[in-house]
């Protein structure tokens, strides 16, 4: 006879009690890339099993067959406890999670960074802080990923998910398993008995449904990283080959990653996505290079997982003598109907010949001292179905991190400057602009704004980053200048309708006020020989002249008569020249690798 026992554990790892625990069952849960879990039927009248089976201690759970070693069948932390009658009596049935739930109790603290680290490394790293090990398939993944106050599973689902990788409980204790998977569990899952049924490879299907076809699938992805706006991270900078690009609704670049072939099958399905674990390290090139890398892997993971409808099956089998696991593969051999229940509509399908392999999601096992049962949860994608408590639940928990996770956000920062001259023809001033990596992680414009107050002359302005100069030129009379000119279209040498007063340049004020004119030098600073992330000079230079209403002021590359208001220069020996730069950009609070 079947023998079913558990031993118990403090959740320190100390052994608890002589001996074992004899069962009247075990049902346990295998999930990919997430906690299962463990249910134990104890014979109610145990006092010494009532005793030791406490909240929070661990149990792991064997069988044992005549002549063979005993199978470790799961290894659970105990939940809640619940009282069962049948008629041999009644009976305690105690059920947690598996032990994979433990690595939810240890945090990554605050700014725990991996910059191209290898992936083993990573994952030992993060096992280890919960006392596990880990054993990582042999793999060139390299991680870039920051996280602050999560959970030691959560991050290491982060890092499963961006990459197309998979994680599952081990088979020895407090041991993780990562990789890719998708090994041969050795079985051939049948519904016609055979010679071959006594061969432990055969496993006999007692019944199978379909229990999702899901068409919902989408092939062209526009993602994008942590920030919200202007301020999110983008594939711009990305080097991965598989990055596209197009024109967005206002001209602008944008970015996706697509699959051609599931383009061609099903016709363009496109799904807007954000990946917010996703955001530079440090503001420097090369981590903004990074991590805009980091995004498209995320994206081409993703669209591998959802560029094809996927196809699940519930299998329930006879004489499984093997212990499946989630993430290995099985073949499906089967030919007759088949049922489709999704838990709220039940239909029958059209007879179906199935030979193919397919991906294990889940395995549930449920085991007595007379009898033991295999079911699969078993698909052609190897990725499981989230129920809605579930998708719900990741979503609170991304809302509940946001708060304690540095934001990429939009800010406004202006730099003021202000000189006095007694002769503003003869004078010159230069003042620094020192942009630093903490200052923005990345600009998106810069306006530069002269402003003359109680002067009657111009000056020009130059720019330099590194060796690149720009220079800006204007006068106190072309800012306000205005120009009468006629509008509307002229039929059959009939005059214009309308006449209207223009404004040359985006400018204004008095002789008391100050005259102003406002530039766009965002590609000074971008495409300076020092890089934005330089001391950038600004220099004023006043210049002596008077424009008069023969002049010709170029507009929009012609050149055409100024109309001055007032019609002549005010002459005025002072005066006062001031700079505002006004930089708009995003800024992302880092710590120090």
């Amino acid at each position: 006879m079947r023998r079913v026992w558990a031993e118990v554990f403090s959740p320190a790892g100390e052994k608890l009690g002589s001996g074992h625990i004899q069962l009247a069952g075990v049902s346990v849960t295998r999930l990919l890339d997430g906690a299962g879990t463990v249910t134990v039927d104890v014979p109610g009248m145990n006092l010494r099993a009532r005793s030791l089976l406490t909240a929070q201690r661990r149990v792991l759970v064997y069988q044992g067959e005549p002549g063979a070693a005993p199978r470790l069948v799961g290894q659970g932390i105990v939940g809640k406890a619940g009282k069962g009658q049948s008629p041999s009596g009644w009976s305690l049935d105690i059920d947690g999670p598996d032990l994979l739930a433990e690595l939810k109790d240890y945090n990554t603290l605050f700014n725990r960074q991996y910059n191209n680290v290898p992936l083993e490394d990573v994952i030992t790293e993060l096992a280890a802080l919960a006392g596990w090990s880990a054993e990582v398939e042999p793999s060139d993944v390299t991680v870039v990923a920051r996280f602050d106050w999560v959970s030691v599973l959560k991050a290491l689902q982060t890092i499963q998910k961006n990459n197309g990788l998979h994680l599952r409980l081990g088979d020895d204790e407090r041991t993780l398993e990562f990789g890719a998977f998708g090994q041969d569990a050795g079985i051939t899952v049948k519904n016609v008995e055979t010679g071959g049924a006594t061969s432990d490879d055969i496993a006999i299907i007692e019944s199978i449904r379909v229990v999702e076809d899901s068409e919902k699938i989408f092939n062209m992805i526009f993602p994008v990283g942590s920030g919200e706006g202007e301020a999110t991270v983008t594939l711009a900078k990305s080097t991965r080959p598989w990055v596209r690009s197009m024109a967005g609704a206002d001209g602008r670049t944008i970015y996706y990653v697509s699959d051609e072939d599931s383009i061609a099958a099903y016709g363009v399905k496109q799904k807007p996505a954000q990946y917010k674990d996703i955001a530079p390290l440090t503001n420097s090139e090369a981590s903004k290079i990074e991590a805009a890398n980091a995004l498209a892997d995320a994206t081409l993971a993703d669209l591998a997982w959802n560029s094809q409808p996927q196809r699940t099956y519930s299998v329930t089998l006879r004489k499984c003598r093997r212990t499946l696991k989630p993430g290995d593969t099985v073949r499906l051999m089967y030919s007759g109907p088949m049922r489709f229940d999704d838990g709220h509509l039940i239909r029958e399908l059209p007879d179906e010949r199935i030979d193919a392999r397919f991906y294990i999601t889940k395995v549930m096992e449920r085991l007595t001292p007379t009898s033991s049962t295999v079911s699969l949860e078993i698909s052609n994608i190897d990725r499981g179905r989230q129920d809605a408590a579930a998708a719900v639940m990741e979503a609170v928990e991304r809302i509940e991190q946001r708060n304690l996770k540095p934001q990429r956000i939009q800010q406004t920062m202006v730099f003021h400057y202000k000189d006095h001259y007694s002769d503003l023809s003869n004078s010159t001033s230069e003042w620094e602009i020192p942009i630093t990596e903490n200052l923005f992680s990345e600009v998106i414009s810069v306006k530069l704004r002269i402003r003359l107050v109680r002067a009657s002359f111009g000056g020009y302005v130059e720019l330099t980053g590194g060796n690149f100069w720009a220079s800006y030129y204007f006068t106190r009379s072309l800012l306000y200048a205005k120009l009468t000119a006629d509008i509307g279209w002229q039929t059959n040498g009939t005059p214009p309708v309308q006449t209207i007063e223009r404004n040359l340049v985006t400018a204004g004020g008095d002789v008391n006020t100050g005259y102003y004119a406002e530039f766009d030098v965002t590609n000074d600073f971008l495409n300076s020989a020092g890089g934005l992330y330089c001391t950038h000079l600004i220099r004023f230079t006043g210049v002596a002249t008077s424009i008069v209403a023969t002049d010709l002021i170029r507009i929009n590359g012609a050149f055409v008569p100024a109309v001055l208001v007032p019609p002549s220069p005010i002459n005025y020996a002072t005066g006062e020249v001031a700079a505002d730069l006004i930089f708009v950009g995003i800024v992302q609070s880092n710590a120090p690798a």
